[in-house]
């Protein structure tokens, strides 16, 4: 899988939150499992699967990490890929998204669905875009 994230580049901007780091670093890991395993669906080619993160310092109501993937992209309304136990995804618990979602929450932001355009995605990255948008300090 091509992973792109210009937030680790030199020139990148800052972005300053508090959170529960291990909370947080979990539902981050729920994202992008989830992006994982659905580039995997959609492309048979491991050369074509591609993830995208970053952070974003003032998009959104906060600052936010982003994650884009080139899968099949989100066939639900938002409200209802959070809602515990619902999944498309075979085999799956449907908690993912649910956690990573009351994890915001906990931490006085919320989890996101912009579109590409919202979140300076780049047009490869044409599946789900997910953002974990943090409360101004």
């Amino acid at each position: 899988i091509r992973l792109e994230c210009p937030a680790l580049e030199d020139d990148a901007r800052d972005a300053e939150a508090v959170f529960a780091a291990s909370l947080v670093l979990g539902a981050l890991t729920n994202v992008i499992d989830n992006a994982v395993h659905w580039v995997k669906v959609r492309h048979a080619e491991p050369r074509d699967r591609r993830i995208f993160i970053n952070v974003l310092p003032d998009h959104f109501e906060g600052p936010a990490i982003v994650v884009a993937d080139n899968g099949p992209g989100l066939q639900d309304d938002p409200g209802v890929v959070v809602r515990p136990f619902f999944t498309r995804r075979p085999g799956g618990s449907g908690l993912g998204l649910y956690f990573a979602n009351l994890v915001m929450e906990l931490n006085n932001g919320h989890l996101t669905f912009p579109t590409a355009e919202q979140a300076d995605v780049p047009e490869a990255y044409d599946g789900a875009v997910v953002a974990l948008v943090f409360s101004e300090r």
